[in-house]
């Protein structure tokens, strides 16, 4: 009689976080030491923790980005021109928060974000 001995199956990692569209640059760092300088005038940052490391968000233009696989807590950087504003949404399309331009930066808890619109309006 042959006996089937089952075997796990390998580990995979979780997918890497994405957007979509596609940010203008997206990043991996595997430090944070140059985040608020790390964002150029005029753009919009989002620094997402995955593995050892961060991936690095860079938004241009004024439209919405839907998230996969965002977690975790990481820097929110608005370097828009004044007036501009970053908005976080949840999954129902309800804002969570709005970070004016020009702001210091924040921090964000990405779990309950499921979308990023860069608009001209302010908060």
């Amino acid at each position: 009689m042959l006996a089937v001995v089952g075997v796990p199956a390998p580990v995979q990692a979780a997918p890497a976080p994405s957007t979509s569209p596609v940010a203008n640059q997206v990043l991996f760092v595997t430090s944070l030491n140059s985040a608020p300088a790390g964002c150029p005038y005029n753009y919009g940052c989002a620094y997402v923790p995955y593995g050892g490391g961060w991936y690095v968000f860079k938004f241009y233009y004024y439209r919405t980005y839907y998230l996969s696989n965002w977690f975790g807590v990481g820097p929110v950087v608005n370097f828009q021109s004044a007036g501009a504003a970053m908005r976080l949404y949840n999954s129902a399309g309800a804002q969570i928060t709005c970070i004016p331009a020009d702001s210091a930066p924040t921090t964000a808890n990405w779990d309950p974000v499921w979308s990023i619109r860069l608009t001209s309006s302010p908060c």
